[in-house]
């Protein structure tokens, strides 16, 4: 896509964020990636060692639920596209800890929106989440999901009920890994 040029891939070094990262990096050497990892419990740096020394890939060390890290890095690498993994993600770690899941998940989600908004370069955000199955559906991690996932189509319509003008020129798409859409297009529409 000729629009595209740097891409920020939020937790980075994650299970699944680091395949794409990779994926970007190895496959399309025009496009500059940026791995954004707070490198907490499940996540690594061995996932992109081999992305080492490549000009196309930087790694940045930051929290999406520290707007400064997110700005911060959004403006040093002039960040025009974002793929958003970064979240919390696994089910039994939720029982009795749900505040930080809903702090990362829907805090860090509406932190990342909002820097995107004021960076001013982001054409496309890519919402990614995982699908995890379980017994409880009002489960933590689920209701954390869907709270951001409203947060994440209130901008694709444009309101923030703050009066803030329409934003229809970001591109906004909710998508689950297991591939059915929510957004209306797939993860890597154009781009993968």
């Amino acid at each position: 896509m000729p629009d595209v040029h740097n891409i920020l891939v939020t937790g980075g070094e994650g299970f699944i964020a680091s395949w794409l990262v990779r994926h970007l990096v190895v496959k399309y050497p025009t496009y500059n990636v940026v791995s954004f990892d707070k490198l907490d419990y499940c996540s690594s740096l061995n996932h992109s060692r081999l992305l080492e020394g490549r000009p196309n890939f930087k790694f940045f060390h930051g929290d999406v639920t520290n707007d400064m890290d997110v700005l911060r890095c959004l403006q040093k690498y002039n960040i025009d596209t974002i793929f958003h993994l970064a979240a919390h993600t696994h089910v039994d770690l939720s029982f009795g800890n749900s505040y930080n899941f809903t702090k990362n998940n829907v805090l860090g989600t509406h932190i990342l929106l909002e820097s995107a908004i004021a960076a001013g370069t982001i054409r496309r955000f890519y919402h990614i989440s995982t699908d995890e199955v379980s017994v409880h559906p009002l489960e933590e991690v689920q209701k954390t999901r869907a709270k951001l996932a409203d947060a994440v189509q209130g901008l694709r319509r444009g309101g923030d009920g703050r009066g803030r003008p329409d934003r229809a020129e970001l591109s906004v798409a909710n998508q689950s890994v297991c591939g059915q859409q929510s957004g209306g297009r797939a993860v890597c529409d154009g781009i993968c």
